[in-house]
């Protein structure tokens, strides 16, 4: 009984040790102020150079730097820009089949779709969305393909949802009944459409 007692304690020191440890090191409001800077610094890096200082303004936007700014930053971001996430989130169902047309950096299909879907198709005309969605938000279940959505035919016949959000826009109006015909091959039965954009003229791309 006094060897269980003993290594009781030791165990109970062993952890208020570890947890010192940890908050001095890790988990104190200090480090994280410090880290929280050094992330915003990144990000306004980041977008400075994607968007302020490049040639050409980028056709899909890195959403890390918009989620970050929502939970740290200063400058009041709205949930609004993630909402058809939400949205979509909630027409899936357990194994679905999913197709994304348009999915930019794949932040959307990885953080909102991939948990419950089977099988993921993702795709995006714009070849470095396609790099950025591969490296930073990979997944088994998502296949990231460089494709067109109007003149290539779909990579599946099947799909039990097809989501074309946040990216209509990108697509001219002669244009867009063709997708739309196509989204109507390809959905199941029971299959849903999801879509959304923004009204008027949002980005230097947008049609």
């Amino acid at each position: 009984m006094d060897n269980q007692k003993e290594d009781g304690s030791l165990t109970i020191l062993r952890k208020k040790a570890f947890w010192l440890f940890e908050r001095i090191f890790f988990g104190g409001r200090l480090s994280e102020k410090i880290l929280v800077k050094l992330l915003s610094l990144h990000y306004r890096s980041v977008f400075r150079r994607e968007w302020s200082w490049a040639r050409e303004q980028p056709h899909f936007f890195n959403h890390r730097i918009g989620f970050f700014d929502f939970i740290y930053g200063e400058s009041g971001t709205s949930i609004f820009p993630y909402y058809r996430g939400f949205f979509v989130s909630e027409l899936i169902k357990d194994h679905d089949r999913l197709l994304d047309i348009g999915c930019g950096d794949g932040f959307f299909t990885k953080r909102f779709y991939s948990k419950r879907c089977a099988h993921i198709d993702a795709i995006d005309i714009e070849p470095t969305a396609i790099e950025t969605a591969k490296s930073l938000n990979a997944s088994p279940k998502i296949d990231y393909r460089l494709s067109d959505a109007v003149n290539k035919p779909f990579p599946s016949v099947d799909y039990n949802i097809v989501v074309w959000d946040g990216a209509i826009g990108h697509f001219a109006a002669e244009t867009t009944h063709i997708v739309l015909a196509k989204i109507v091959e390809v959905l199941s039965e029971d299959g849903v459409f999801a879509g959304s954009e923004s009204l008027g003229l949002e980005g230097h791309d947008h049609l």
